[in-house]
């Protein structure tokens, strides 16, 4: 239940709150939910039913797979060496197959992969890909568990 009316924006096939901004080229799948404070830059997509909570800046070249939770606060990178006075446009986004989980305060180096089904422990510093199934927790992510696939 929404406190005011106007709390939730019906984008069409998404829902979004009225703080968050997708810009033109930006894709968002049927069913997502966007929180408060979310920025969805032009190249980055979402998928289907995914549920992106507050404070997230989804970065160009980000690929977010279907079903895909992400907490609030992800640290998404997107360039490899980035510097002040160089501009660089060549994007590595990271990648969320469907169905994984990114915890709150995450940091996800650009380039990285995180495979179907995976779970990333909340603040957990992803500067590796993470295969699929697998959880991962610490600084640096390290595999704690593994799942067996269905």
């Amino acid at each position: 239940m929404s406190i005011y009316e106007t709390d939730w924006v019906d984008a069409g096939d998404y829902k979004m709150h009225q703080t968050v901004i997708v810009e033109e080229g930006a894709k968002v799948g049927k069913n997502s939910i966007l929180h408060h404070h979310v920025y969805v830059y032009s190249g980055a997509e979402i998928g289907e039913n995914c549920k992106i909570q507050a404070n997230n800046s989804i970065c160009p070249g980000t690929k977010i797979g279907d079903n895909v939770f992400v907490g609030p606060g992800v640290i998404w990178t997107n360039v490899l060496r980035p510097r002040a006075f160089i501009e660089n446009k060549k994007y590595e986004g990271v990648t969320v197959k469907e169905n994984a989980t990114i915890g709150g305060g995450a940091c996800l180096k650009a380039g990285v992969v995180i495979g179907s089904a995976a779970m990333v422990g909340l603040g957990a510093v992803v500067l590796k890909d993470v295969e699929p199934y697998a959880t991962v927790l610490g600084n640096p992510a390290r595999i704690v568990n593994r799942t067996e696939s269905k």
